[in-house]
C-alpha cells in the first residue's frame, strides 16, 4: 500500500537535490562555461531517452546494489532523470544576470560563494522556484520507473493508482478517481501558496536589457 507521506519524501528529496546540483552546474555552464554547447545539448538528449530502453540494465543494476524496492534507489534515478531539466532552467535564469554586478561584488571584497549566495540566488530565486515545481510535479508522476523499481516495501501513489483491480467488479473506479485527485491535491495547494514566485520566474527575462 502507498504512503503518501513515503511518497512526499520520495518527491521532494529528488527533486531538492537536483535542483541544488543543477544550480550549481547552471551557475559554472553560464559563467565558466564548464560544458560545452555540445555538451548541454548531450545532457539534454539523455533526459529524452524513453524510460523503457535503460528499464532492463537499470533493473540489473539495481539488484546487484540491493537499491530494488527501496526509497533511496528511487530518489537515486529521479535526482538523475531530473538533473538535465534543473541545469537547463536555471542556467536561463541565471544568463539575465548581469556579471557586472558580480564584478562588483568581488571589487568589494566578497568571495564567490557569498556572490552566489547574496546576489545570484536572490535574484533568480523565483526561477528556483519555478524550476522545483516543475520538477516535482514530474517526480511526483511519474510511473513507469517506479513501477518497475518498486514492488513491495515501497509502492509510489501512481503505482498504487494502478492496482485498483477487483478479481469480480473489474476496475475500481471510484477508489481510483478518489485517489487521483489525493494525487494532484498537494501539487495544486504548492502552487497556490508559491503563485507570486511562478508567475515571476516563468517571466524571468522575457524582457531584454
Amino acid at each position: 500500500m502507498a504512503r503518501p507521506e513515503e511518497q512526499s519524501i520520495i518527491a521532494l528529496s529528488a527533486t531538492a537535490i537536483a535542483v541544488a546540483f543543477g544550480t550549481l552546474l547552471a551557475y559554472g555552464v553560464s559563467r565558466y562555461r564548464i560544458l560545452s554547447d555540445t555538451r548541454m545539448f548531450q545532457l539534454l538528449v539523455l533526459r529524452m531517452i524513453p524510460p523503457i530502453v535503460v528499464a532492463a540494465p537499470l533493473t540489473l543494476y539495481y539488484s546487484v546494489l540491493q537499491l530494488m524496492d527501496t526509497a533511496f534507489g528511487l530518489i537515486i534515478v529521479y535526482f538523475i532523470t531530473s538533473l538535465p531539466y534543473a541545469v537547463w532552467m536555471t542556467k536561463s535564469f541565471i544568463d539575465e544576470v548581469p556579471r557586472e554586478m558580480e564584478q562588483a561584488a568581488e571589487i568589494l571584497g566578497a568571495s564567490r560563494w557569498q556572490t552566489i549566495r547574496e546576489i545570484i540566488f536572490p535574484l533568480i530565486r523565483s526561477g528556483v522556484v519555478a524550476t522545483f515545481l516543475f520538477i516535482l510535479i514530474l517526480t511526483w508522476s511519474e510511473y513507469l520507473l517506479s513501477f518497475i523499481l518498486s514492488k513491495v516495501d515501497v509502492v509510489t501513489l501512481p503505482v498504487q493508482l494502478s492496482k485498483y483491480e477487483g478479481s469480480t467488479e473489474g476496475r475500481v473506479y471510484g477508489h481510483q478517481a478518489a485517489l487521483a485527485v489525493g494525487i494532484t491535491f498537494p501539487l495544486i495547494v504548492i502552487g497556490i501558496f508559491i503563485r507570486k514566485h511562478l508567475v515571476r520566474g516563468f517571466t524571468f527575462g522575457m524582457v531584454k536589457r
